[in-house]
């Protein structure tokens, strides 16, 4: 079997891969959808909570996830970036920076998901704090992650544009 005809065949198996999980992922959802659809309204979306909970709207709960997601970027992008600067820029190569690097890249790199699991078996088995605490951590913690992975890509960013920009101005001495 020459390569070519090998590289056909390994295609042709990831594309039957991607099939078979991307099919079932979207009949669930395309289930959901229609069978969710009735249920959402703007009364739904507008209306405020009433008995106990149980019955009403989402409003409050929307308008919290936007006020918390917009309060934790207002505090963790200029952090991230500050201190993606200052690492990349200013920070002397010590074992504390490195340490530093390390733990960015670590935490970046862990899911979401992880986070809140281990939250979970932390908040609420092991401290007992209750799962209404343990759910306003995890979402806390969530959005805290976007400014983990908003300092790690400025980190690098920052340096491929200075190593850019340092080429460019050797080669316009040299020119």
């Amino acid at each position: 079997m020459d390569r070519h005809l090998k590289q056909r065949v390994g295609f042709a198996m990831l594309a039957l891969t991607a099939v078979a999980v991307v099919v079932p992922i979207l009949l669930v959802v395309g289930a959901l959808v229609a069978e969710g659809v009735e249920a959402i309204s703007w009364e739904f979306v507008s209306a405020m909570p009433r008995e106990g909970m149980k019955a009403g709207g989402i409003f409050p709960a929307i308008v919290g996830t936007l006020v918390l997601t917009l309060g934790v970027a207002v505090a963790a992008i200029p952090v991230g970036v500050g201190g993606a600067i200052y690492l990349s820029e200013y920070a002397r190569d010590t074992f504390v920076t490195r340490a530093i690097r390390l733990a960015i890249i670590n935490l970046a790199g862990i899911p979401s998901v992880v986070y809140g699991l281990f939250g979970m078996g932390l908040f609420v088995l092991f401290l007992q704090f209750g799962f209404t605490t343990y759910f306003s951590l995890v979402k806390h913690a969530t959005i805290e992650n976007m400014g983990i992975t908003l300092t790690r890509i400025s980190v690098w960013e920052l340096r491929s544009h200075i190593m850019r920009w340092e080429k460019i101005k050797k080669l316009s001495h040299i020119l």
